[in-house]
């Protein structure tokens, strides 16, 4: 994968924080944003377009097995800040975020990835993508350079989830969330009589959602 731009390095991840999967409950879901949070007011390249998703820790009930989940969430935000304390390359961090309600986890997903230059197999379980009418010659071009990278999203019945239902069908849903540790190279806005600059961040990249029924589990 070449650097310089938003696009994550596939192939590069942090020794020190492997693939990771934990339980937590949706709380929004953005198809363009950058993991700086920059670009708030400008549209970002549709080959640059990043989703993401914040989740919150579960709730606490009366069953034991919420407890666990609330502490398997608690261990992950403490290997990160473990990561984070000893790290001494001064990159920026944007996997934790905080909300109104308490800590969350931030994590992100390319839309798309270079095409692969050594002709391996690359499976995208969408055979099609929900797209404006006005915007396909756009994504034609951008398909012609670039794969499509979705992250998959299973309901809690194992069925792929249509990406159109993405916002509605993760807010508020017990998740499943595999997710790994990349660096992220990511130009930000040129301002008037600025030269552009480019940021490294360590960002939380996600490989797969699962929606959970809360009710066998709450």
């Amino acid at each position: 994968m070449h650097l310089g731009s938003v696009h994550c390095p596939e192939g590069f991840a942090l020794q020190d924080c492997g693939p990771r999967s934990f339980i937590a409950v949706g709380l929004a879901s953005s198809m363009s944003m950058s993991p700086l949070g920059d670009y708030r007011d400008n549209p970002l390249p549709l080959q640059d377009t990043l989703l993401s998703l914040d989740l919150s820790p579960c709730p606490v009930t009366a069953r034991r097995t919420s407890l666990l989940l609330r502490q398997s969430f608690n261990n992950v935000m403490r290997m990160l800040e473990n990561i984070r304390r000893n790290d001494s390359t001064h990159i920026h961090w944007s996997v934790r975020s905080r909300t109104e309600t308490g800590p969350s986890l931030h994590l992100i997903r390319n839309l798309f990835r270079c095409k692969n230059i050594d002709n391996d197999s690359y499976d995208n379980p969408y055979s099609s993508w929900p797209v404006d009418y006005n915007a396909t010659p756009q994504w034609d071009y951008v398909l012609r350079r670039y794969d499509l990278n979705p992250v998959p999203v299973y309901d809690h019945q194992g069925s792929l989830c249509p990406p159109e239902l993405w916002s509605s069908a993760l807010l508020g849903s017990l998740v499943r969330v595999h997710f790994g540790l990349r660096n992220v190279l990511t130009p930000s806005p040129i301002l008037v009589d600025h030269m552009p600059i480019t940021a490294c961040t360590r960002a939380g990249i996600m490989h797969r959602v699962d929606i959970l029924d809360s009710s066998s589990i709450l």
